[in-house]
């Protein structure tokens, strides 16, 4: 037993100058700060609210060892940012009105995170560091799908509609983000929990003061150099 734990903890943490390759993969819970925007119709006045947006997220790591405690990492990854909101209708005093549905803010970066990472136990580690990010694509996408109320109150759905807006013109180009991990680490395999929160708005100032903000999950595989 002490010959396979000491084997374990030589390879989590690594020896000094030691290089390694760490591809990842997960997902992406991600949310926008004062995300909320109103809509303002005839008859409905009403707040709709910003939630988390599920998505996919990647990326690859470079890991230099310092000493056998800690280390500095390099990466690159593709991550799927942005909001889902609330689902939400109008009805008009005429008895016809719309409903939206699968409302999605889309801010997908390509983000290169430079971390120092300290090994608490033989396993286990922190990280902390800064992350540049590039946007890479943003729209709003949601569905729209109109309705006639009948005598008896039921509403009568149309087909649904795909509606995107661009939103190229109101978001920033370059994100400044702050990542902070703990992973686990045994025989090669890697699993990082991160919460990554934006240090600059997502937003041009004339259109909102948000930020981003996301945990991301990802398993990984580290490939000694």
């Amino acid at each position: 037993m002490t010959v396979i734990t000491l084997s374990a903890s030589c390879f989590a943490q690594g020896k000094e100058g030691h290089l390694s390759i760490i591809p990842r993969i997960g997902v992406d819970l991600a949310k926008i700060t004062n995300g909320e925007y109103f809509v303002a119709e005839s008859n409905s006045d009403f707040k709709v609210d910003a939630n988390i947006r599920p998505a996919f997220a990647c990326g690859i790591d470079a890991e230099y060892m310092l000493n056998s405690h800690f280390a500095l990492n390099a990466g690159v990854y593709y991550t799927q940012q942005g909001a889902k909101f609330d689902d939400y209708s109008i009805e008009n005093e005429d008895k016809t009105g719309y409903g939206v549905h699968n409302n999605i803010l889309k801010l997908d970066y390509i983000s290169m995170p430079l971390m120092a990472r300290e090994f608490i136990t033989d396993n286990f580690s922190v990280s902390i560091g800064l992350q540049p990010s590039l946007l890479v694509n943003t729209c709003r996408v949601w569905e729209e799908q109109a309705f006639v109320v009948g005598e008896d109150g039921a509403r009568d759905y149309k087909k649904a509609e795909e509606i995107e807006i661009d939103y190229s013109n109101l978001t920033q180009k370059f994100v400044l983000h702050m990542p902070v991990s703990i992973s686990y680490e045994f025989q090669h395999v890697i699993i990082d929990a991160r919460y990554v929160y934006g240090l600059t708005r997502s937003f041009k100032s004339s259109f909102g003061k948000s930020n981003n903000s996301m945990l991301m999950f990802t398993v990984g595989y580290r490939f000694q150099l």
